[in-house]
């Protein structure tokens, strides 16, 4: 039917929310399964590139890819109450969300990164669609780490920049968008970026000139003070701020080896957001470890720095083991 009304909107959106659902359901015969998955991936796509412009598609699509890219797929629909509450696409615990490795590759094979990055571009103001899209995104660099071919095709695309903007737009809270999903934007932008710079001096050039050590450190402030100034929710904030500067200082981590952005960093309070996070989550493995591994390209990298702050930097790191 998706195939004979291309045009129609809304047999395109709801007939690929039926596909995944199809895919995932247990009365489906493991024959079938990869069949339908591609051709379910095939004519999504191709549903968002025919249809890029009408936002309810492009919702229903996007939603119906990460349903395919993830195991835990009875708790990723937009519709339930439990995604909108919490905005954690299949996260009932700290666990990341499962990856459905065959569904990954398939949106890769088929030129599905460019198809994601271009809808991004299309309806940059949309939060929930930028909320899906990274996540995807994450999801098929998490299916095939350090594919250099899935970076490329990534960055190719313009997926650096698309990722900043996110970032910018929607990954830093305002007294109006409490209640939003900005927690996971920022948390898989982070991740983006961290992954996409990693041992790769042209895209951390790119991420400099974009401003994207500028975003990360935006966010992770924002995150900040929304934790301190919601004390009802401070348990639920408390977990959610944790994953963010998490993923924020390991990305900071990996960015400051570029000189610029190190010496921004450094310039424009870095050194003290670092601090911050680490005394905020004392008691977190992986945020303390990844301050130190961000103090550690801050601080040891750099010869002109004051003993006074160097000073206060060991007394941190002591607190944080």
């Amino acid at each position: 039917r998706m195939k004979a009304m291309p045009q129609n909107p809304g047999v395109q959106a709801w007939g690929a929310i039926a596909l995944a659902t199809s895919y995932s359901s247990p009365h489906t015969k493991a024959k079938h399964k990869d069949s339908l998955l591609l051709s379910s991936v095939h004519t999504i796509l191709s549903a968002l590139t025919v249809l890029i412009e009408d936002i309810e598609v492009v919702k229903e699509g996007m939603d119906a890819l990460l349903m395919l890219t993830t195991k835990h797929q009875h708790h990723l629909s937009p519709h339930n109450s439990h995604y909108n509450n919490n905005n954690n696409y299949a996260r009932d615990d700290d666990s990341e969300p499962l990856v459905q490795i065959e569904a990954c590759s398939a949106i890769a094979m088929q030129g599905g990164i460019p198809i994601l990055l271009s809808t991004l571009t299309q309806h940059p103001l949309t939060q929930h669609l930028q909320q899906t899209g990274l996540c995807l995104l994450r999801q098929l660099l998490r299916a095939s780490p350090g594919n250099n071919r899935m970076k490329a095709a990534l960055t190719s695309s313009f997926g650096i920049e698309i990722t900043i903007k996110a970032i910018f737009t929607h990954g830093i809270t305002s007294s109006n968008n409490a209640d939003s999903g900005y927690y996971r934007i920022l948390e898989d932008g982070c991740m983006l970026l961290w992954s996409l710079g990693f041992q790769h001096s042209d895209n951390l050039q790119r991420i400099h000139v974009g401003g994207g050590a500028g975003a990360i450190l935006a966010g992770m402030e924002s995150a900040m003070q929304e934790q301190e100034e919601d004390k009802e929710e401070r348990e639920i904030n408390n977990k959610r701020n944790e994953r963010v500067q998490g993923n924020a200082l390991g990305a900071l981590h990996t960015l400051s080896f570029h000189p610029g952005i190190r010496s921004g960093l450094r310039d424009n309070g870095g050194m003290e957001c670092v601090l911050k996070a680490m005394s905020l989550h004392p008691h977190s493995a992986s945020v303390q470890e990844r301050a130190c591994g961000a103090l550690a390209t801050l601080v040891v990298r750099d010869e002109q720095m004051s003993n006074s702050s160097s000073g206060d930097v060991v007394v941190m790191l002591l607190d944080g083991q």
